[in-house]
């Protein structure tokens, strides 16, 4: 294991639970004498964000058309979003660990990510991971997307390695695991208990149901357990 690239979204940051943290408060401070029940309205929050995939200007729209009645202005929305998704970011089980077992060995680590530069950055700093990181590729700067090669291949260039030499870690089938798998980099799959697609062939090297459990994967395979 020469070096290590990772997802940051449901695989470094565990944001579907500062999304639910978001959902609560927000249910708590202006929804909860209503019908609405706070399960439902989470449930609803989650299904409108769609993993982050639903752009976020959209994503606030659908909101502040939904609850309206509920909120002063769309703004409102935003700014407990931002603070409790962006700015307070939660991080997955074992992180800081194995980010810290990973540098005592000098293996260099990456982060390739989708998603808008502000809002990556901002949960890079305030979870305090940004030292573990020599590459941070971030999709609206770098210009493409996951699953583009190209991000994938620049961060094993920036590593100064070729693609074979790094594992990539993350969560999504395609973005994470078929993407980087196209450019040769060996594939561990954080499935968090979500089925894989169905209508693409396995092509992750190691799976696990969590981030300390793919990386404790990566290491067996590595050792060649």
């Amino acid at each position: 294991m020469k070096a290590v690239v990772f997802d940051l979204d449901e695989t470094l940051i565990d944001r579907s639970s500062a999304v639910t943290r978001f959902a609560e408060r927000l249910w708590e401070s202006n929804l909860s004498n209503g019908e609405l029940s706070q399960i439902d309205f989470v449930n609803d929050v989650h299904l409108k964000d769609r993993h982050g995939y639903t752009p976020r200007d959209e994503f606030f729209t659908l909101m502040w058309e939904a609850y309206s009645k509920a909120f002063t202005s769309k703004s409102t929305i935003e700014d407990a979003f931002y603070d409790q998704v962006w700015e307070t970011p939660v991080l997955a089980e074992g992180v800081i660990e194995w980010l810290s077992r990973l540098r005592e060995l000098n293996i260099p680590l990456g982060i390739v990510s989708n998603g808008s530069t502000r809002a990556q950055q901002a949960k890079i700093k305030h979870s305090r991971i940004g030292d573990y990181f020599s590459v941070t590729i971030v999709s609206e700067a770098f210009g493409v997307k996951k699953p583009d090669p190209t991000i994938y291949q620049s961060a094993a260039d920036q590593l100064g390695l070729s693609a074979h030499e790094c594992w990539f870690v993350g969560d999504h089938p395609v973005n994470d695991v078929w993407g980087s798998k196209q450019v040769g980099f060996q594939t561990a799959w954080v499935h968090l208990n979500r089925p894989w697609l169905p209508d693409l062939d396995p092509c992750y090297d190691v799976k696990g149901e969590s981030f300390s459990a793919t990386m404790d994967a990566v290491l067996e395979k590595e050792r060649g357990v």
